[in-house]
């Protein structure tokens, strides 16, 4: 199968933390496209009224390249780093 492939993520983000999960969101993107060739981008949506959830809307170049990213060390271990802001 190939085709881009394009996925939508809503996160919560606890209140207070909102500068520094976009930080981490900073870095995590930013390896991803050091570290993963079919990454084609990401749009990142503030909320719009407090309490509501951020959106990121990330790209890759195949549905595969997205599987490799999901299941990638690199993405397990941001998570768990970011998880003190959700």
């Amino acid at each position: 199968m190939s085709g881009s492939v394009t996925i939508v993520v809503r996160q919560s983000v606890k209140p207070g933390h909102e500068e520094a999960y976009e930080v981490w969101l900073k870095r995590m993107t930013e390896g991803a496209r050091a570290n993963f060739p079919g990454y084609l981008g990401v749009g990142f949506h503030r909320p719009h009224q407090p309490g509501e959830p951020y959106r990121q809307v990330f790209r890759f170049d195949s549905i595969e390249q997205l599987e490799k990213f999901e299941r990638s060390e690199y993405r397990a271990e941001m998570l768990a780093e970011g998880s003190v802001h959700f």
